[in-house]
């Protein structure tokens, strides 16, 4: 049995997982190429190998899940592709360093105009002539948190779940009050950009307003939507959001009373003792 591992972007037919698949697939053959960024002369040595080599299965990673998919007629599993890889070299224009080693020695390629009009007339028409043989072929594998974001997958869901505690806390019969704080040094252990924005919207309210729940609620508030500018997946987007809603709905009488102008504001001065 013949497997064609087809690596991603800035990688090699070295990559880990090559070598991850013929440890785990014992008796079967892993042909893992060094595919070229010209997408044309990857897609012409990909099929040659497909035929030549009369493969059996084609595994293909990010970039190399673009073009497992387009090789027709083959058993495939496309993990994580990147159908709209396009997008990403326009931003990596210029000299790009190979992330493992190739056969041939090169240790950069490069990315300009042309290496980018391919990719996007090439996805024009990555899934013409679809049928339900070729459909029933193809299965695909995508990851929620990629491995690099796990660090912070912990830290985002027990900072939410650190806030539940504080706003429901069980050894006071579910009833707290603590946890905008907790919120605010959650932002800080997450990313000091979106620790940065809830404290300075804090802060901004309550010198302008003297309204510290406003405050309150604009820096949580803030927490759903820098989440989902800095960080756009899933499994984060889902946590921030929920510490957002929470802590909103706990303040949910204080923004009633700010809508009818009668929340109180902060002061700095003493209250004069009743005679």
């Amino acid at each position: 049995m013949k497997l064609l591992f087809i690596h991603g972007l800035a990688s090699s037919g070295a990559y880990k997982m090559a070598s991850s698949l013929r440890i785990l697939l014992k008796g079967w053959e892993v042909i893992s190429p060094d595919v070229p960024i010209e997408p044309q002369k990857a897609l012409a040595e990909l099929r040659n190998i497909c035929e030549t080599q009369r493969v059996d299965l084609v595994v293909g990673l990010s970039l190399g899940g673009f073009w497992a998919q387009k090789l027709r007629g083959y058993r495939k599993i496309l993990v994580n592709p990147d159908f709209h890889v396009s997008a990403l070299l326009e931003s990596m224009k210029g000299e790009v360093k190979y992330l493992s080693p190739r056969e041939d020695g090169s240790e950069s390629f490069i990315i300009d105009d042309d290496i980018c009009r391919g990719y996007k007339e090439l996805e024009k028409t990555q899934f013409d002539s679809l049928d339900s043989e070729e459909i029933a072929l193809t299965r695909g594998l995508f990851a929620l948190v990629l491995p690099d974001a796990v660090p912070l997958f912990v830290t985002y869901w027990a900072g939410c779940f650190c806030i539940v505690g504080h706003v429901f806390p069980c050894t006071l019969r579910f009833h707290g009050g603590k946890g905008i704080l907790c919120g605010g040094v959650f932002t800080m252990m997450v990313d000091w950009r979106v620790g940065l924005v809830a404290w300075g919207l804090f802060l901004l309210a309550v010198v302008i307003t003297r309204w510290v729940s406003l405050g309150s609620v604009l820096a949580a508030s803030s927490v759903a939507v820098t989440t989902i500018l800095f960080y756009p997946l899933p499994s984060l987007i889902l946590p921030g959001v929920m510490a957002a809603v929470l802590l909103d709905w706990k303040h949910r009488g204080n923004i009633q009373r700010l809508i009818h102008g009668e929340e109180p504001k902060l002061s700095l001065r003493r209250k004069k003792a009743e005679p």
